[in-house]
């Protein structure tokens, strides 16, 4: 998972490993995120990747996710789900956008939706 605000990846990942089980590794920065993401070495089930990070566009990450590893399914979360990064993370290969301020039964529930295919 890729997002910025600690706070709030910390508890989306405490939740997705307890109401689905998914353990995660977390990134607050593009530069971040990209490391992590060549670590991996196809360990990826979802990627969750923040569209608005302190040293760049999500995109970035969702479209080289998408070159490297094209099996792996992608969240972004934006925080103005009709905002043109909406737009960008589609056409770099996300598979859904969330905007952040959903209830976080929404991002749970589009994270099964994704997982199931």
């Amino acid at each position: 998972m890729i997002e910025g605000h600690a706070l709030l990846r910390q508890g989306l990942a405490l939740l997705l490993r307890h109401q689905l089980g998914l353990e995660s590794v977390e990134a607050g920065s593009l530069a971040e995120g990209r490391r992590v993401m060549t670590d991996l070495k196809g360990m990826t089930d979802l990627a969750i990747i923040a569209l608005d990070l302190p040293d760049g566009d999500g995109s970035q990450l969702i479209e080289q996710l998408h070159n490297t590893k094209p099996g792996v399914p992608v969240l972004a979360l934006t925080a103005n789900q009709s905002s043109v990064q909406s737009v960008r993370a589609r056409e770099a290969g996300a598979d859904a956008v969330v905007a952040l301020k959903v209830p976080v039964e929404q991002i749970i529930s589009t994270v099964e939706q994704i997982l199931r295919g």
